[in-house]
């Protein structure tokens, strides 16, 4: 897998704690290198969007902690595939390393108890409504990731955080969306500005779920930020497709 090269160089954020820190998007698409991103000593890095082509056992997009930087990276032979990525400042030794689950392992991970996890992995051969990497959180506060899939062959990962009292937030319930659905899942980030300017402080929004037919290069899931025309930006959740069953979910810190 091909790492960081002199066009992809880490976009400079605020050396600040909180949430006025989290950078810009980071983006990767195929046959492109991997995408450097933080250092991975003080940061954490989760997925914000996912598109293409999932036909096939080798599609992949990631986020991998690499010579102590964070990249987005992935594998794959099919038309259109592509992730992004933001990242924010972090206490590394409350960044709990990527867990993976196979969906033939046949049951659900339990990622345990943890402040906040989100997506940092999918792969695989999305063919059916069937087919689904998911994050989620039960009452008991255990975190837990889904994989399942009509064949085998879909897998995901997902980063967790524990307690960093040097970094206050707490994590949003988790909104979900169907293909051709776009929900605000964060308003009001910068009320009156006019200006395009990222990255915002407040909120910061990530994938959770990853669910559908990805048989062609027009299926994608998202979370973004953009303004209204009043001028207030919000943070946004959408998924889209032509093909069967294709949703998303997301969580949002704060």
């Amino acid at each position: 897998m091909p790492l960081s090269t002199a066009d992809d160089e880490a976009v400079a954020a605020d050396g600040s704690q909180g949430l006025g820190a989290y950078t810009t998007e980071y983006t990767w698409e195929r046959n492109r290198p991997s995408r450097r991103m933080l250092p991975s000593a003080d940061s954490v890095c989760f997925l914000t969007g996912i598109h293409g082509k999932f036909r096939g056992m080798s599609e992949m997009v990631k986020i991998s902690n690499i010579r102590g930087y964070w990249y987005v990276t992935g594998i794959s032979t099919q038309p259109g595939v592509g992730a992004s990525a933001r990242c924010f400042k972090y206490d590394a030794t409350k960044v709990v390393a990527t867990r993976f689950n196979e969906s033939a392992s046949g049951e659900d991970l339990d990622l345990g108890a943890h402040r906040l996890c989100a997506l940092s992995r999918v792969s695989g051969n999305f063919d059916s409504d069937g087919d689904v990497v998911k994050v989620y959180q039960t009452s008991s506060g255990h975190w837990f990731l889904r994989t399942a899939a009509t064949s085998t062959g879909v897998n995901g990962g997902a980063i967790c955080l524990d307690d960093d009292p040097a970094m206050p937030f707490r994590a949003s319930r988790i909104a979900d969306v169907e293909a051709g659905d776009t929900q605000v899942i964060a308003p009001n980030l910068i009320p009156n500005e006019i200006k395009k300017t990222e990255p915002l402080k407040g909120p910061a929004c990530f994938l959770t779920r990853m669910t559908g037919k990805f048989s062609g290069d027009g299926g994608s899931v998202q979370t973004f930020v953009a303004p209204t025309v009043s001028g207030v930006w919000n943070y946004y959740l959408r998924a889209t497709g032509s093909e069967p069953g294709i949703a998303s979910s997301g969580v949002c810190v704060r």
